[in-house]
């Protein structure tokens, strides 16, 4: 069996991994060389960002010249305040120089300690030095965390400005442009130019399907996959890989499928993952960019008045321009929005051998497109609907009602997710991961078989209060520990039919103890 080599999640370490974005590096390299321009790079979440910063990174290292680079990394993402960006900006520096340049931060160190001075006038005196014998690139990733904090101000923004000043280039990379995450109004944005990361191009795409050769094959994929793989994720990195990994899964793993088959399991597998980025990408969402999504997969053209939304989308990747026709980036994303809108009015989705149709007209009627829509009708059509209106193919149930149990587990956890987003007791990262725990839940729970739907709805619950517990300005430690007692047993009371929601639910619990100081049983 052939190891899988398409993953999803983690940033692209290796230059001979990383493929495409040429016109960007090419854009944001010669913008840095010779003359220390700054720019923006946007870009949805897994879209890339990291890793371009990364190989940006590597490429500028590699420049040879009488003044070399010196290019800094930094996952905004990571710092919890001012004071622990600059640290982490001055221990990461450090880590970049050498040599003389090495001795020389050594004895500003020492005539500018950091208990004696503040730690951003350390860096500002660390930069101004090294500069003069280095082209000095700072890369500043996930700088959203910074925008949106409460711990980061306008004046940190001029102290960043300020190292311009010592003739030193940026690249900061966001979700969206500056004026969408910030009233604050700062020189330091002034000095950047904007490049939009965006949906692969086909040609790249195929080259990163192309490069992974299992046993030294030319492809790992026939022209057919490749086609299916290219529809259903619209181009967009994220969803390629993922794509593509189970499709790779599929083919050269031990999933027993036939070739008639093999696509109702691809498209069962990559909704299982892909559904926690939709629910991102919406929670994410303006109700004007909502309106706009809902109106353009059910097919309609949206009005001059909207361009302005529509011109968001397009920077978010979330939709595509296919000959003129505007379309969201995929027709399972499409599908996704369309139910979304259902689920909104406490209506159950439609089963997908019905949405589609819509679907389908938002794709131009390639061979392949259509397949895809048959492949999602065929796994309803034929089938039975018993008295919990679950349907069943066989002795397996493939989809249940959205209503019901259903709903209130999606309700109750939403309620926790905008807690969680609207808390000032938890910094950025922390949000981040506890966030993505209840993703994770989430995702279980929605497929609970209807036996233990009660079961279910008591875990989220559970999950809810001791979450509303934990994030208060306040917490009660002795409501938190009984609390997280009753997620641990709501857990154990699910584990005959779903074993990770007590790994999930134990990560929450500690996740929350730490937050509030409890120590770990």
């Amino acid at each position: 069996m052939f190891s899988n080599p398409f993953f999803v999640g983690k940033p692209i370490l290796s230059q001979d991994d990383f493929v495409g974005r040429g016109d960007i590096k090419q854009r944001i390299l010669g913008g840095l060389n010779p003359n220390l321009n700054s720019t923006n790079v946007i870009g949805e979440r897994r879209t890339g960002k990291t890793s371009l910063m990364l190989e940006i990174q590597r490429q500028l290292h590699e420049i040879k010249g009488t003044k070399p680079f010196l290019a800094t990394y930094i996952d905004c993402s990571q710092t919890e305040n001012v004071e622990s960006f600059w640290r982490e900006f001055v221990s990461n520096l450090k880590l970049e120089v050498s040599g003389q340049t090495a001795q020389i931060v050594k004895q500003i160190e020492t005539l500018f300690p950091p208990n004696k001075l503040d730690i951003n006038t350390l860096a500002a005196q660390i930069i101004k030095t090294i500069s003069l014998t280095n082209n000095v690139v700072i890369l500043l990733d996930e700088f959203d965390f910074i925008l949106e904090s409460e711990h980061f101000s306008g004046t940190f923004l001029l102290n960043l400005r300020h190292l311009g000043s010592f003739n030193v280039g940026f690249v900061v990379a966001t979700r969206r442009r500056f004026e969408f995450h910030t009233t604050i109004s700062s020189p330091f944005f002034n000095i950047f130019t904007f490049a939009i990361l965006g949906l692969f191009p086909e040609k790249e795409a195929r080259d990163l399907l192309n490069k992974k050769q299992p046993d030294g094959k030319s492809s790992a994929f026939n022209e057919e996959e490749l086609r299916y793989i290219l529809d259903v994720s619209g181009g967009y990195p994220v969803f390629l890989q993922l794509a593509a990994k189970e499709m790779f899964t599929i083919k050269y793993g031990d999933i027993d499928v036939t070739n008639k088959n093999w696509h109702d399991k691809h498209l069962e597998l990559f909704e299982q993952t892909a559904r926690q980025h939709f629910d991102y990408f919406w929670s994410k969402c303006s109700n004007q960019e909502k309106e706009c999504l809902l109106a353009l997969s059910k097919g309609k053209k949206l009005p001059e008045k909207m361009n302005d939304v529509k011109q968001i989308l397009f920077e978010r990747s979330l939709i595509i321009d296919r000959g003129g026709e505007i379309q969201p980036f995929s027709p399972i994303w499409a599908k996704w929005i369309l139910n979304q809108s259902r689920e909104k009015e406490k209506q159950a989705p439609e089963p997908i051998h019905k949405l589609m149709p819509n679907v389908q007209a938002l794709r131009p009627k390639t061979s392949m497109t259509s397949q895809i829509n048959v492949y999602a009708e065929q796994a309803v059509i034929g089938s039975t609907m018993n008295d919990n209106k679950e349907i069943t193919r066989g002795n397996k149930t493939t989809f249940s009602n959205a209503s019901g149990s259903i709903i209130n587990i999606d309700s109750m956890l939403e309620q926790v997710t905008q807690n969680i987003d609207s808390t000032h007791s938890l910094n950025e990262s922390d949000k981040k991961n506890l966030l993505e725990l209840i993703d994770q839940l989430k995702i279980e729970l929605l497929k609970t078989p209807p036996a233990k739907k009660e079961e279910a709805e008591a875990l989220a619950e559970s999950a809810k209060t001791l979450v509303e517990a934990g994030t208060k300005a306040q917490p009660n430690r002795t409501t938190i520990q009984i609390t997280a007692e009753g997620l641990k047993k709501a857990a154990e009371n699910m584990a005959e039919v779903m074993p990770t929601v007590i790994t999930i639910a134990s990560s929450i619990v500690k996740m929350v103890f730490r937050f509030v100081g409890i120590p770990l049983p």
